[in-house]
């Protein structure tokens, strides 16, 4: 089975952190589904595209992609993007490894994220950007503090999505993706996983 994820990006932006559509995963993955919000609720999809997707709920517009059908469903989205549906025209995808951000998800299964336009943070809300050793990864992290204006969004943002995940985008790549366990009130976050400190620093400099 594949799965479809949406969240939120502009490529006209350098870095951003943005909302995207996915619960708390409590649903056994082997019919675990995604949510897709507002946007597949009202479209007039093309027949040949709805071929590949099963709608198991029509309020909350929920969507599964069989696993034979992802290749030829990789390819009616080509066909759409080309398109001059005005719904369509900015938006951008990603096809990521979903055991890579989902813990329950079977080896090599992926799924598809359906970027869009407006980030809940960019880099000119980040104040200050520094490296640090995490001793207990041992791996080392760019930790992150906002400005008075990207605190209170995010302050917002976490206490409003707590058990969701927000992935931070750099360069249209998704460099990290959490899950927010709580409010966050200070403006403070940090990417970690870095393997060197000069790959940290590289991000960190991108940032600030």
């Amino acid at each position: 089975m594949e799965d479809i994820l949406y969240g939120t990006n502009d490529p006209k932006k350098d870095f951003g952190i943005y909302e995207i559509a996915i619960g708390p995963g409590t649903h056994d993955f082997g019919s675990w589904h995604i949510q897709l919000a507002e946007l597949f609720r009202n479209q007039n999809w093309d027949s040949s595209l709805s071929d590949y997707l099963t709608i198991l709920d029509e309020e909350f517009s929920f969507l599964i992609i069989e696993k034979d059908k992802f290749e030829d469903f990789k390819s009616e989205v080509k066909k759409i993007k080309r398109t001059e549906k005005d719904w369509f025209k900015n938006h951008d995808f990603l096809y990521l490894d979903a055991s890579v951000y989902i813990d329950s998800a079977p080896e090599n299964s992926k799924f598809i994220a359906i970027i869009y336009s407006e980030p809940i943070i960019t880099g000119d809300m980040i104040d200050q950007a520094d490296v640090s050793f995490d001793k207990f990864t041992t791996s080392y992290r760019v930790n992150l503090e906002m400005n008075h204006v990207g605190s209170e969004k995010w302050k917002t943002f976490t206490g409003n999505n707590i058990n969701k995940f927000a992935p931070i985008i750099m360069d249209n790549e998704i460099i990290s993706m959490s899950r927010i366990n709580s409010e966050i009130p200070n403006g403070k976050i940090y990417l970690d996983g870095f393997k060197n400190m000069r790959e940290a620093r590289h991000i960190k400099n991108q940032i600030k």
